[in-house]
């Protein structure tokens, strides 16, 4: 007996009137005008989600092709033994730009940005540096914030290609994945120590629904969960240096809910809005993978990240 059933969204809506209902005394005292371009952040993405739009470069060790999931019929690698250790190269190209700020105070306010995001992986070991996974993602968000409360209501677009190199050594099918969505994202700080941050995705459509296995197994593609919590530290002399650590939980119907858990922390060095710094990332669970959204991924490794 099939014991999936289509989640209801009482929780997002509850969530949304929660912000709402918070924010209300807020906009009434505000009476500014729209402020174009601003200089402001109301709700910082999570540390540590791995596909988070960002600015970074890295080098991990993978074993994600020791393992093959069933998002497509089996392939077959020409270097099995290397796949349990297969070092990778990571790079995230993206940012978010704020747009408008429609009212703020010292409380907080809401702004509308936009985001876009691309994280590709790339098999450095090999002369053709075959790339196994490049995602997209590209949204526009209302973030919102009033004292230790903040949240992002977002539209996204997410797609998933894989490189020509690897389909070609490895006959591996690109399997198609993504959608749109809606996600919702609350958050509370606590006394500047911490945030802990919980969020609901709506994918009302998507492409993964489709491909065989799922429709094989009647299962859909209709929403993910994600809990976490992250924050920054300021323990040496020098103000400018951060600790930085996040923990990150996902799980979605197209996995069967089951998930995947990463962990980041590092050293950056802060000037105002922009920092530079080293963050090591542990991952484990299914792959955050669009190409391998259903394959198990344990990685490790060392990225240095950016911000503007």
């Amino acid at each position: 007996m099939h014991l999936l059933r289509r989640p209801t969204f009482a929780a997002p809506a509850a969530l949304a009137a929660l912000l709402c209902s918070a924010s209300a005394g807020t906009l009434r005292a505000q009476n500014r005008s729209p402020e174009a371009l601003p200089v402001a952040r109301y709700f910082a993405g999570p540390f540590a989600d791995p596909i988070e739009p960002r600015m970074s470069i890295g080098l991990l060790v993978t074993n994600l092709l020791s393992n093959q999931g069933d998002e497509r019929e089996p392939f077959t690698l020409p270097d099995p033994q290397d796949s349990e250790s297969d070092w990778q190269a990571a790079a995230n190209i993206g940012g978010t730009i704020p747009l408008v700020r429609f009212a703020h105070s010292e409380h907080g306010g809401f702004l509308l940005v936009a985001q876009a995001g691309v994280h590709a992986r790339f098999r450095i070991e090999y002369p053709s540096r075959d790339e196994l996974s490049t995602d997209w993602i590209v949204a526009g968000a209302l973030e919102y914030a009033h004292d230790n409360l903040s949240g992002r209501f977002r539209l996204s677009h997410r797609s998933s290609h894989m490189g020509d190199e690897f389909v070609v050594v490895s006959g591996a099918d690109r399997v198609e994945f993504g959608g749109e969505a809606f996600d919702l994202n609350a958050a509370w700080t606590f006394a500047d120590i911490a945030r802990v941050y919980g969020g609901l995705t709506w994918i009302f459509r998507s492409y993964t629904r489709h491909l065989q296995p799922l429709v094989e197994a009647g299962i859909g593609d209709c929403c993910t969960a994600q809990l976490g919590a992250d924050g920054a530290w300021h323990p040496f002399p020098n103000r400018h240096l951060e600790l930085v650590a996040g923990l990150d939980w996902q799980i979605a119907e197209r996995i069967r809910w089951r998930s995947y858990t990463s962990l980041a922390g590092g050293l950056t060095y802060r000037a105002g809005a922009r920092s530079a710094g080293f963050v090591a990332r542990l991952s484990t669970g299914r792959s955050a993978l669009g190409q391998f959204y259903n394959t198990p991924e344990r990685a490790y490794g060392l990225e240095f990240i950016a911000t503007f």
